[in-house]
């Protein structure tokens, strides 16, 4: 899934919840139209930027998560009591930033969303036990960052792992058939009669050497026993 449409399902999807988030029970703190506005602009851009495929520069979504970050804060803001759910969004950003950016734009993403929703849980109204929510969703983002980052780094680490491996095998295979291809044309073209055989004592190569001595073609002598060969040959 590239970024593009990684984007394109994670304001989608933001934007289902905001409309879902409508339709639930509410107090007299919730907003409608700060919840409804933030899920119609999430639901609008996510087909366009779908249909975009992967030919917007990387600016764009710079541009498109902080302004994804702002609509998760208005709708935070306007949704009262429920901001603490509403902001749990701010994960799906932080860890889209971790997905595709650099792990420094990432961090620094989270720290915009920590500021943001501080000024929505210190002016928001029906917000009590504003800094017990701030550092619930302030850690969860950073937790959940830092655990994503971890993990690309050592899926990244693995996957460097695996094509070295895959390259030396691929240059061993390559000087193993290099030798043989030495060997072959070595034996083929050698003045001395040259015979090789298994464990069985079966004749396993026979060059053409041989052949002249012995008066045995390769494609007579080749599985066949040695002795019965060498033995009655002249």
């Amino acid at each position: 899934l590239g970024v593009t449409r990684a984007a394109a399902v994670f304001f989608g999807t933001a934007g289902v919840l905001g409309l879902v988030l409508l339709v639930l029970p509410h107090g007299p703190d919730f907003r409608p139209l700060g919840v409804a506005i933030p899920a119609a602009l999430a639901l609008a851009y996510a087909p366009l930027v779908y249909l975009a495929a992967e030919r917007l520069p990387m600016v764009i979504h710079y541009v498109a998560t902080l302004i994804g970050i702002g609509l998760i804060s208005v709708a935070a803001y306007s949704s009262g009591p429920l901001s603490t759910g509403i902001a749990m969004v701010y994960v799906w950003a932080g860890t889209f930033s971790f997905l595709f950016f650099t792990r420094i734009v990432a961090f620094g993403y989270i720290a915009v969303i920590a500021g943001a929703y501080a000024v929505v849980v210190a002016t928001a109204p029906g917000n009590n036990e504003a800094l017990s929510r701030w550092l619930l969703v302030s850690v969860d983002v950073f937790v959940t960052g830092a655990l994503v980052s971890w993990l690309i780094e050592k899926i990244r680490g693995l996957a460097a792992v695996e094509r070295s491996a895959a390259a030396d095998k691929a240059r061993l295979a390559e000087a193993a058939g290099r030798r043989k291809e030495y060997f072959e044309a070595l034996l083929q073209n050698s003045p001395t009669a040259v015979a090789a055989m298994g464990q069985d004592h079966r004749v396993a190569a026979w060059n053409p050497a041989a052949e002249r001595l012995f008066g045995y073609s390769a494609d007579e002598a080749i599985g066949s026993p040695i002795d019965d060969l060498v033995a009655t040959s002249d």
